[in-house]
């Protein structure tokens, strides 16, 4: 369900003068593999996170490669014109200035946390993987073809301003089941008797 919301939606980011922390980030690794193998084993994940305090919205997605073709792609399609892309100096990121109308600072963590002239920095995407990859562990890990499910639930949840908060999300995700799946006939009580019969109802 939250992947079918991502999917149908127009999640933008940013927008002129506003802020966008980008990054990647492991999520798994095959171990006792060497070279080219554990190259494979590798699962990366590209984030984006408004940097604003009040319903900040994020967007996390598997990637095959950490390119510059295949990040500067994500950026260009989720970023809003006149956004200022704040990111570490990883290479990649080097050729974002071959986009049109987006202004890019960069922080470099060999020597600061914060970036002391431009104010760069990726605090808030660091924090949103220590948080997501939190929830992971709480499940023990999953299997790699479910990764990026999981991952859009929490954008989901992180998008609705629920990610604590059980009740909402609830509420939200029956929301979405309503728009997305239409029942006919509700009327028929055999619809319901077939659709809820294994239930234990007197």
């Amino acid at each position: 369900m939250c992947s079918l919301w991502l999917d149908k939606g127009s999640l933008l980011l940013g927008g002129s003068g506003k802020i966008v922390e980008i990054d990647e980030s492991l999520y798994a690794r095959v171990k006792f593999n060497k070279g080219k193998d554990l190259k494979r084993a590798q699962v990366w994940v590209f984030g984006l996170v408004e940097r604003i305090e009040n319903n900040s919205k994020c967007y996390m997605v598997l990637v095959p490669d950490r390119e510059a073709l295949t990040l500067l792609g994500i950026i260009y399609e989720k970023c809003r014109e006149g956004t200022i892309i704040y990111s570490d100096c990883w290479s990649s990121y080097s050729k974002l200035s071959q986009l049109k109308n987006f202004h890019h600072k960069t922080v470099n963590h060999s020597f600061n946390f914060v970036d002391p002239e431009s104010g760069a920095c990726t605090n808030k995407i660091e924090s949103l993987w220590r948080s997501c990859k939190a929830k992971f562990k709480e499940m023990n890990g999953c299997t790699r073809s479910m990764i990026q499910s999981y991952i859009d639930e929490y954008v989901w949840r992180y998008n609705n301003n629920c990610t604590t908060n059980r009740e909402k999300s609830y509420e939200l995700i029956l929301h979405e089941i309503a728009k997305n799946y239409i029942v006919d006939n509700l009327s028929s009580s055999d619809h319901f008797d077939n659709l809820f019969g294994y239930l234990p109802i007197t």
